[in-house]
């Protein structure tokens, strides 16, 4: 492979002109974008030329792929947060061993125009991959979006090593590959543990959801929105969302409610819930005498969660997220109604809560349960 292919890699391009006149109209390409373009082709023009004129001469102009890189970088999309997911490998791994394994996954990886990087920090490792996520459904200038892919790999348990990743389609795949190197640093293979009821009941894939709705000392404090599928595949979310808050916000038993057993004998299940939780923490109602303290989560921030099965027909793929953060105003005693900035550290330590109630449910749920 020649030094300029793999710079640019394999390349089939064509745009025609109502492509490339559909970018040049955006809002966002700007007349002081197109003066550049031209400069850079030794065309020189006023700075004080219209957006219009500037259109028309650019238009006539002959495109090849890198004047395409540039028009479209302007109107690349912005990389948004995912839905993150974890795998388990029931082995331990060390820093050297890892890093064997990421060296060569990296230069597979060229070739495929995915940039890798990592660094060890303690007992962690943090794998950094860029690339590009192009999405052939968009105009083409309008497909490309800049993504940052960040993969944790944590090795600090003393019999399993946790693999942390975005729940994508790329995110998926490398986390595949990045656990088939991994395998070969180890005497023989290990079978990742990952959450998967498609060979179970249908009533399980509801119960292991509603067994999230506190995560730890993360108690429910609303439930936002609740999707259903019979075994049909029908889709179901109008009622079930507001009797499933009821009867969780008035204390009842979810698991004995009559609204909940009649999703079981319906054939429904649940596939993907958003809640809000609050912590709960000690509260100091006398400084010197502790008998008084009050563990409550009356005061403390809401957090909105997100978990599903990103395979909701075969309830597999399961995902979750961290969407929002309402910031306890102790001034007014309330929740602020406008959502605060997410802090790095409270979204680890709530989704690594999240997972490991997850796991711990899963696990309850079907290690002496039949499969269907």
């Amino acid at each position: 492979m020649s030094s300029e292919n793999k710079k640019v890699g394999n390349r089939l391009y064509f745009m025609n002109d109502k492509s490339i006149r559909d970018g040049l109209i955006a809002q966002r390409v700007k007349p002081e974008h197109l003066i550049s373009f031209l400069s850079k082709k030794g065309i020189y023009v006023a700075q004080d030329s219209t957006k219009p004129m500037l259109m028309d001469m650019v238009q006539t102009m002959r495109f090849d792929y890198f004047d395409y890189l540039y028009l479209s970088s302007l109107l690349e999309n912005p990389d948004r947060r995912d839905n993150q997911a974890t795998t388990e490998l029931p082995a331990k791994f060390t820093a050297p061993k890892i890093s064997t394994a990421l060296t060569s996954l990296t230069s597979k990886l060229e070739s495929e125009e995915v940039g890798l990087s990592y660094k060890v920090s303690g007992k962690k490792v943090i794998v950094e991959a860029n690339y590009v996520d192009t999405d052939y459904s968009k105009a083409p200038m309008r497909q490309r979006t800049p993504k940052k892919d960040v993969i944790e790999i944590d090795f600090s348990a003393p019999e399993d090593t946790s693999i942390m990743h975005p729940a994508t389609e790329m995110g998926k795949k490398l986390k595949d590959m990045v656990i088939e190197e991994m395998n070969k640093q180890l005497p023989a293979s290990v079978e990742p543990i990952e959450i998967d009821f498609e060979h179970h009941p249908h009533e399980l894939r509801t119960e292991f959801f509603t067994k999230l709705l506190d995560v730890f000392d993360y108690k429910m404090y609303d439930v936002v929105n609740v999707s259903v599928r019979d075994s049909n595949g029908d889709d179901e979310d109008s009622d079930v969302t507001s009797e499933l808050r009821n009867a969780a916000l008035s204390g009842k038993k979810l698991l004995t409610s009559s609204f909940y057993q009649s999703l079981a004998g319906d054939h429904y299940n649940i596939y993907k819930m958003s809640w809000k939780v609050r912590k709960a923490v000690t509260i100091k109602v006398d400084p010197e005498d502790d008998s008084k303290d009050i563990f409550s989560s009356d005061m403390s921030d809401s957090f909105t969660i997100e978990a599903k099965f990103d395979d909701k027909e075969k309830s597999k793929g399961f995902s979750y997220k961290v969407k929002a953060v309402h910031r306890y105003n102790s001034s007014k005693g309330t929740l602020n109604v406008t959502t605060g900035k997410l802090d790095k550290h409270e979204v680890e330590e709530l989704s690594k809560l999240l997972f490991k109630a997850a796991t711990e449910a899963y696990l309850e749920l079907t290690s002496d349960k039949g499969k269907e």
